[in-house]
């Protein structure tokens, strides 16, 4: 992101939850017009669209949902957490998948369990870039 710069516009005090929002969106903003969704070697996306493509020729189904969505549709995103849902009975085989592709295992933020609840030490992480990767069981 060479040449970006943020600059601080108001003087009033700010939300500092907003304001990060802000920011995360424009730096967001200018990544993506600056690199291609597919096309760079040093997008995150490049191995997840990989290890996506290699779930579903394996037939493991996934529902996406989340940030993803919102950037597959075109809507300006900040992905942090990329959340897949999948069958329980295909969750230990695709976490292997995502690890045949070089996305580690970790386990759950304490920071986002504390912000999310139990919700986020559902499933299996796994983590990618500055990407997470949520594999979440359907039940």
């Amino acid at each position: 992101m060479d040449g970006f710069r943020c600059q601080e516009i108001s003087q009033q005090p700010v939300d500092q939850d907003a304001r990060s929002r802000w920011i995360a969106f424009i730096i967001f903003h200018h990544y993506v017009q600056q690199t291609p969704f597919k096309h760079s070697m040093f997008s995150p996306f490049v191995v997840l669209s990989s290890a996506e493509e290699d779930l579903l020729s394996r037939g493991i189904p996934l529902v996406e949902y989340g940030e993803l969505l919102d950037v597959r549709f075109g809507y300006p995103a900040c992905v942090q957490t990329v959340k897949w849902a999948i069958p329980d009975s295909q969750l230990s085989e695709a976490s292997s998948i995502l690890l045949k592709h070089n996305i580690s295992v970790v386990g759950p933020s304490e920071l986002q369990v504390s912000l999310q609840g139990d919700w986020e030490a559902v499933g299996i992480m796994h983590h990618h870039a500055n990407m997470r990767v949520h594999l979440v069981p359907l039940s």
